[in-house]
């Protein structure tokens, strides 16, 4: 009986062995570089290389991610190495680890707390209010703007409906736009920047006007319906935008105001905290 029992153990000693080689070689074989005790894994690459990337691309990029971390890595040694007082570095990572810790939660109030929604009469009310203040900073612009390749059989088609203000001509036009254009953008019922529209135009002038114009075999052609001039008075479509993003931080700065308040007094009153 004792014999068979201290066989039985030195066989699950084995197989236990044998299972802790096998782990530790597969994680071994996901370790891509390692310094000292810190190891890069495929994981961590796989994490911080984007998607979608042509293979060459992706492999420089994963060749240069690994030759940064390792450099990165051998300074730090070094420093650890030759820096004999570390109290100021160490009280300043844990001061940025409470700072974020704070923001995270502060955001995640921001985004819980239903009275920062921002609603269309808050909107008029402001703009009411501040009409006067309101100026574009830069040209804001009305149009369709459409790209696409300059030897497309539909072309002097699309160079009649873009320009049009019938909706059948805009259906027609967008049915090409989906099939055919590199690029088409509906926006005559919505105020756009220049610089936004501009954007995707080679060569494309600092002011707004219409464009018809081809590079590298591709046509760009722009029609604006609309525009306001930079430093012109921004009617009230044209402001919702920037209303709704100066009413947001507000709310989301009086919110992070009573939190800390709360909590501050809530925790004088209880104890949790002591100030002399």
């Amino acid at each position: 009986m004792t014999n068979s029992l201290t066989q039985r153990a030195a066989v699950a000693l084995v197989a236990m062995a044998a299972l802790c080689s096998c782990a530790k070689t597969q994680e071994e074989a996901n370790v891509v570089a390692r310094v000292a005790n810190r190891t890069l894994t495929e994981a961590d690459i796989k994490a911080a290389i984007p998607p979608h990337l042509s293979p060459s691309d992706s492999m420089q990029r994963v060749n240069a991610f690994i030759d940064n971390w390792i450099a990165d890595n051998l300074i730090t040694e070094v420093a650890i190495k030759n820096l004999h007082d570390t109290r100021e570095i160490d009280r300043m990572t844990e001061e940025y680890r409470r700072q974020l810790i704070m923001w995270e939660y502060r955001r995640l109030k921001v985004a819980q707390d239903t009275s920062l929604t921002i609603s269309t009469s808050d909107i008029d009310a402001y703009y009411t209010a501040h009409s006067a203040e309101m100026h574009s900073d830069e040209p804001m612009v009305k149009g369709i703007f459409i790209a696409m390749p300059a030897n497309s059989p539909a072309l002097a088609n699309v160079k009649r409906w873009y320009r049009s203000a019938k909706s059948t001509d805009i259906e027609r036009l967008e049915k090409v736009g989906l099939t055919e254009a590199m690029r088409y953008e509906y926006f005559r019922n919505r105020w756009l920047p220049w610089s936004d529209v501009t954007r995707n135009i080679p060569d494309a002038p600092s002011d707004p006007r219409n464009l018809e114009l081809e590079r590298n075999g591709t046509i760009y052609l722009l029609n604006l319906t609309e525009i306001i001039a930079k430093g012109e008075k921004l009617p009230r479509e044209a402001a919702d935008c920037r209303i709704r993003e100066m009413l947001e931080r507000q709310r989301a700065a009086a919110l992070d105001s009573r939190l800390r308040d709360t909590l501050y007094h809530q925790s004088l009153r209880n104890g949790t905290v002591y100030r002399r």
